[in-house]
């Protein structure tokens, strides 16, 4: 014969349910995952500002453009996942126990999941930017370049002198 319990009989709210377990401590959780919920909220605040501020600068190229508008994407898809894992791990710490291991493992393991992707557009969004970073500084070595050698064409058409120590560079002196 199965012994009723005191809690068979009554609802009870089930903040007050899960604290009366003291196996489960779900205060850590909450103020866990309290904390990340703010972290995540105040990253997209400062994404959407930054994004705002690169929409409205003209210097910026469409390579660059293109760049800001897909880092401004990964970054709120990571600001937004890392909030909703912290109001889940909150809120699901203090009621996810009632519904027995099953649920809970279930539970769990999609809280991994969602982590594991937040890790992973973090690794996306550091490649993206040294992908770019690289592109870019290749330009710019290659712009370089070109101004180097016009330069030199201006220099041996005016038959001026090198500056400040630089020394003259033959044709053929490949030397830099």
């Amino acid at each position: 014969m199965k012994v009723p319990h005191i809690f068979d009989f009554v609802e009870i709210n089930p903040v007050i349910l899960a604290a009366e377990h003291p196996e489960n401590n779900w205060l850590p959780a909450v103020v866990f995952g309290g904390g990340l919920v703010v972290l995540g909220i105040g990253m997209m605040i400062g994404h959407s500002r930054s994004w705002k501020r690169q929409q409205a600068d003209a210097s910026v190229d469409d390579l660059d453009r293109i760049h800001y508008a897909n880092r401004f994407r990964r970054r709120m898809q990571t600001s937004a996942l890392i909030a909703i894992v912290g109001a889940l791990l909150a809120v699901g710490d203090i009621f996810i126990w009632r519904f027995g291991p099953a649920v809970s493992t279930v539970f769990w393991l999609l809280i991994l999941l969602l982590v594991c992707w937040v890790a992973l557009l973090g690794v996306g969004d550091m490649t993206a930017i040294q992908s770019h970073s690289r592109n870019r500084l290749a330009d710019l070595e290659a712009q370089r370049h070109v101004l180097e050698q016009e330069l030199e064409a201006i220099r041996a058409r005016s038959g001026a002198r090198p500056v400040n120590g630089e020394r003259h560079r033959q044709s053929g002196d490949d030397s830099s």
